[in-house]
C-alpha cells in the first residue's frame, strides 16, 4: 500500500468516527475530549497530503458538518492552548480554523472572523506573532481561506525610502 492510500485510508478511518452522534454537543463538550483527539489526528493525516490531494479529500469526502467542526475544534484548541499556556495547541488551532476554510464561509464571513479574532487575543496573550502563526498557516488552506488569514493578518508594509 502506498504512503498516499494509507494516509486516505487513515483519514477515512477517523471520519467514521466523526459521526453526526459524535459532533452533537461537540463544541460545548469538556476538554479535552475524545472528538479533540480525533480531529488532532485526522489534521495529521491531512497534513501530510498535498495542498491539491487535501482539496479533493476535503471537498470529497468531509460532510458539511464534518467540516464545520473544524471551526468548534479551533475555538476549543484556542481555550484550552490559553488554559495550558501552550504554543503548540494554539498552532492547532489555527491550523483547524485554516482547514474549516475549505467549507463555503461566505455568508458566514463574521463568524469566521469572529474566530480568527479570538485566535488572535489567545496569540497575545501567549506573547506569540499572531500574523506570522497566520501567514505560516495561510498556505494549507484552500486560495480563499488563505486570503481571508492574510488580509485579516496583514503584515506591515514598508514604504520604500
Amino acid at each position: 500500500m502506498s504512503s498516499s492510500s494509507a494516509i486516505r485510508d487513515e483519514i477515512s478511518a477517523r471520519l467514521d468516527q466523526l459521526d453526526e452522534a459524535t459532533l452533537a454537543g461537540y463544541a460545548e463538550s469538556e476538554l479535552p475530549s475524545e472528538t479533540d483527539e480525533t480531529f488532532a489526528l485526522l489534521m495529521q493525516a491531512l497534513l501530510q497530503l498535498s495542498l491539491g490531494e487535501r482539496e479533493q479529500i476535503m471537498y470529497g469526502w468531509f460532510d458539511a458538518d464534518q467540516l464545520k467542526a473544524f471551526g468548534a475544534y479551533a475555538m476549543r484548541m484556542g481555550a484550552l492552548a490559553l488554559a495550558e499556556r501552550s504554543d503548540s495547541l494554539l498552532l492547532s488551532a489555527y491550523i483547524a480554523q485554516a482547514i474549516e476554510g475549505f467549507r463555503s464561509v461566505e455568508d458566514e464571513a463574521e463568524l469566521v472572523t469572529e474566530r480568527l479574532t479570538v485566535l488572535r487575543d489567545v496569540a497575545l496573550a501567549l506573547d506569540v506573532d499572531a500574523i506570522d502563526l497566520a501567514w505560516e498557516v495561510a498556505p494549507l488552506a484552500n486560495p480563499g481561506a488563505a486570503e481571508h488569514f492574510r488580509d485579516f493578518f496583514p503584515r506591515a508594509q514598508v514604504e520604500p525610502a
